[in-house]
């Protein structure tokens, strides 16, 4: 072990102690060392000798929960169980009936109880006891002096490795010549801390022999120098982040100063840095290796480094630095909080623009905009907007006033007064944003080529997002688009926009898919700004795209991840739940919201609220968690939302829980509420919200099956309303509110699972499966019913539907999840498979020859080498989950009925015919 090597004398002594207590003498032993310097290894070792010699050991830890109470006296009585009882009887009982050994690892977690340590500790050395610490190299001086004054007291030390112990732990685990080369290597890396080691060791056997010189520490050594900072002390753990951030052999008052500490601190801090291994040991602030200050620096939030940084700056300037170097940790900061930082900020763009450096002197006026009061200084607050609702958009509402008093005094700049149109949209001053359009379109022929474009985007943006205001500005022409090139930003969010518009009001078409795939790969390709992509993955959404989607938006949150652009991030986790929640993946759909509503806080979302959280209240209650979609609808919201797209979807998701829950007629009147917007807008689409059948299904719940005919009526009739999911949809409610006895109940229910077969909602297709297995099932067809149930109710179960399970179940016994995968599965080719998957969810033999265009014998030879091979002697046999791609995913099975033309740039597993992915 790597916590051993080296460690022979520290061993005999703690033997010597051992044997002592055996002979009924008591002592006290003290391990002491840095973080990672193998305490916790050796007295494993030393316990595993106690008990093998047959000594009673007990073993105490004390928690970060009980720190402030924990008591070694108690905790030695819990240990010998018997709590509650007066310690020292309990000591003197045990001692009576031979050795005892007490272990406390660690103390750094005793916190305030450290004061009677040294009593409690005296107290069993005295009874007998052998009892052995473990610290962790913080400093314990009052409590080291106290037990030093024991008779019986012995500290012991753990060192570093020396070079001969490092070359020993690695001959140990590295079967390779250069051994002696690579232990250099490492001994210069982690100074020898064993913990260091034995990381680097993890991440040498990741790489092959003969590529392990350089030696590049990685992920094993970064995740051990993180633990490392989380034991070592704060005022330690502090420091190490400081100089990560700020760099090496920074001035020691400019650190005391930005860690606002004295700098008579530092010494102390730099010898625990330096003693675990990640500071040089020479006394500098400096760290041994570039890979351990890239690991700090990856522990390290963007927000804690800026404040870093400015009280660096901040020092820089006090002690009479040059402008450049103060302003260049303010722009790495990204922030300027004082006047004296943005003077800085000013006086050194000055400075780049007699340089001609134009791009950096941009950076530096765009921070100082950015963070400067609008007093004395017009139109500033609207271009901080511009600037920072990227960054900060929850601080964005308090620069409204000041910029509304701009636009009234006539001191905006078109594009300005653009953004803070969207941003009081966004923020729900809907009724503030109204001079502003009308501002905006009065004034809008005089503008410029790019403030034409911007007012362009606005126009679409209203008129997708909130559409209550959209008339205030002209109707954009889509024939105003430049040209097909995509020159810029600008000209990608006025395409994307106006492929989601045209997907909402004319229905989803391959021309449209096609649009959206070509803006998200450009876009991505050229890193481009991340809103057109959010428009396009919308229009993916809305077309049922959802493999092209997930593919997409799973590549885009890692992007904005790591731009730490952290609106964006959030909006692209509301697009991913978005997502999971239409392919029926609510488990999915859960995190990703949650993770959205986490990434900002609520006040910054707007009323973009609506977006994640109804979402989040949909995934809920399609789970079956009622009481946890309640909470989430106790949220309080922007009135406002209900003057936007986002609050229609609130109302469809609060509509489905007062369904779930009984109320029939409130889930009614949000499914009404919808439809009465939608048309009041002229935004009635069945792509964007289907709210028809909704209600349609609530109808027939009450009974109201005329009302429910004709609003399905009316939805296949709208554009859009012919879509295969829709459709599916439609007979799937028709479907399960027939009469049981009715032959034609059979025929639709089959036809909405057909549809829904070519769509990617499996939650959906779950459903639809259930009421035709009924059906079979009231016309006396018992085989195909238990064959298509079991087929809902692993799709319902993949879906975490609980409620649906639950009713599956109790029409047919669940199959285990081990049992779901026959013997031999891997040993069919793709037409078996094919043929078993269509034969195990009930088709006919003349059924699977009519879909897959083969032969009736065909069809009967490859269930027969089927049955074979899976050892089954018929087909209700056959498991449900045949591994299948399309069914681990709920996505339809690849049929060759159309194709989608994608750019040539796409990954060559995302190109697809129709919903061939699926959510996979």
């Amino acid at each position: 072990m790597t916590g051993l090597v080296e460690r022979r004398r520290q061993s005999v002594a703690l033997d010597g102690m051992l044997d002592a207590c055996v002979g009924g003498t008591g002592g006290v032993a003290m391990l002491r060392g840095a973080v990672g310097s193998g305490k916790t290894a050796l007295l494993t070792e030393f316990v595993r000798r106690v008990v093998v010699r047959g000594v009673r050991c007990l073993s105490l830890f004390a928690t970060t929960d009980d720190a402030d109470r924990w008591s070694l006296l108690d905790a030695v009585a819990d240990a010998a169980g018997r709590p509650g009882a007066d310690p020292l009887v309990v000591i003197e009982d045990l001692v009576s009936e031979g050795p005892v050994v007490v272990v406390v690892d660690d103390l750094r977690l005793v916190g305030a109880a450290a004061e009677e340590l040294p009593r409690a500790v005296a107290r069993l050395q005295s009874a007998g006891a052998l009892v052995v610490l473990a610290d962790a190299g913080l400093p314990w001086d009052v409590v080291h002096v106290e037990l030093l004054r024991l008779s019986g007291f012995r500290s012991i030390w753990l060192p570093a490795l020396a070079s001969s112990g490092v070359l020993e732990v690695l001959a140990d685990h590295l079967d390779d010549p250069d051994v002696p080369a690579l232990a250099a290597e490492v001994h210069a890396i982690t100074a020898g801390n064993p913990l260091l080691v034995r990381a680097l060791v993890e991440d040498l056997l990741a790489v092959d022999p003969g590529k392990r010189l350089p030696v590049a520490p990685g992920r094993a050594f970064g995740e051990v120098v993180l633990a490392c900072l989380t034991r070592i002390g704060s005022g330690a753990a502090r420091l190490a982040k400081c100089v990560a951030v700020l760099g090496d052999d920074v001035d020691p008052a400019v650190l005391a100063a930005a860690l606002e500490v004295d700098a008579e601190e530092l010494p102390a801090h730099l010898r625990t840095l330096s003693g675990t291994g990640l500071f040089a040991d020479d006394g500098r602030a400096a760290f041994r290796s570039a890979d351990a200050r890239a690991a700090v620096l990856s522990g390290i939030g963007a927000g804690h480094a800026a404040d870093l940084r400015v009280r660096a700056a901040d020092a820089l300037r006090r002690s009479g630095a040059e402008a450049g170097e103060v302003a260049a940790h303010l722009l790495a900061a990204e922030c300027a909080p004082d006047g004296w930082a943005v003077t800085a900020l000013f006086d050194e763009a000055q400075r780049c623009l007699r340089d001609g450096d134009l791009h950096l002197a941009r950076r530096y006026l765009d921070l100082a905009a950015s963070r400067r009061t609008a007093a004395g200084c017009p139109g500033m607050d609207a271009h901080a907007i511009a600037l920072g609702w990227l960054i900060d958009p929850a601080s964005v509402p308090r620069r409204f006033r000041g910029a509304l008093g701009a636009v009234a005094d006539g001191e905006i700049a078109a594009h300005d007064a653009i953004v803070l149109t969207g941003q009081l949209l966004w923020h729900g001053w809907h009724d503030e944003a109204v001079p502003v359009l009308d501002w905006l379109a009065s004034n809008g022929d005089a503008f410029g080529a790019d403030d034409a474009t911007d007012l362009r985007i606005l126009s679409l943006h209203t008129a997708i997002t909130y559409p209550g205001v959209a008339g205030r500005l002209a109707v954009f022409d889509p024939g105003q688009v430049r040209s097909e090139v995509m020159i810029g930003a600008s000209d990608a969010v006025l395409r994307s926009m106006q492929a989601l518009r045209n997907t909402i009001t004319a229905g989803p078409s391959e021309e449209l898919v096609g649009e959206a795939l070509r803006l998200l790969e450009v876009c991505t390709l050229r890193r481009m700004s991340l809103q057109p992509c959010l428009f396009a993955l919308l229009t993916l959404i809305y077309a049922d795209e959802l493999g092209h989607a997930e593919h997409w938006c799973d590549r885009l949150i890692e992007q904005a991840s790591s731009d730490g652009i952290v609106l964006l991030e959030a909006k692209l986790h509301e697009s991913r739940a978005h997502i999971a929640l239409a392919s029926g993946d609510l488990s999915k759909a859960e995190l990703h919201a949650r993770r959205a509503l986490t990434a900002m806080p609520a006040e910054a979302w707007g009323t973009a609220l609506g977006a994640p959280l109804s979402t989040l209240v949909a995934a809920l209650v399609g789970m079956g968690r009622l009481e946890d979609a309640a909470v989430e609808l106790g949220r309080p919201v922007p009135p406002a939302m209900f003057r936007t797209v986002w609050g229609l979807r609130y109302l469809r998701s609060r509509g489905y829980y007062y369904l779930h829950t009984g109320a029939a007629r409130a889930a009614l009147g949000d499914f009404r509420s919808i439809g009465g917007l939608m048309t009041e807008w002229g935004l009635d689409s069945p792509v964007l919200l289907p709210w028809r059948s909704d209600a349609a299904e609530v109808h027939m719940h009450l009974g109201e099956r005329d009302l429910a005919s004709r609003l399905l009526a009316e939805q296949a009739r709208l554009p859009g309303g012919e879509t295969a999911r829709l459709r599916g949809v439609e007979a799937r409610i028709r479907a399960g509110n027939m009469d049981p006895r009715d032959r034609g109940r059979t025929r639709i229910a089959a036809a909405a699972v057909q549809h829904l077969e070519t769509s990617q909602d499996r939650l959906e297709l779950a459903r639809a499966l259930a009421v035709l297995g009924e059906a079979y099932r009231g016309s006396g067809d018992s085989r195909r019913a238990h064959m298509v149930t079991r087929r809902a109710l692993h799709l319902a179960t993949l879906c975490h539907a609980e409620q649906l399970t639950s009713e599956l179940t109790v029409q047919q016994r669940p199959v285990a999840v081990a049992d779901r995968r026959a013997e031999g599965l891997e040993s069919l080719s793709d037409a078996e498979r094919r043929v078993a998957e269509l034969a195990s969810r009930g088709d006919t033999n003349r059924e699977i020859a009519r879909s897959l265009y083969i032969t009736i014998s065909t069809v009967e030879q490859h269930l027969t080498r089927v049955y074979r091979k899976l050892k089954v002697r018929r087909r209700v046999d056959l498991p449900a989950d045949l591994g299948l791609p399309w069914q681990a995913s709920g996505a339809a099975q690849p049929e060759p009925l159309r194709k989608v033309e994608v750019h040539p740039g796409l990954p060559r597993e995302h190109r697809r015919g129709r919903s061939r992915l699926g959510g996979s």
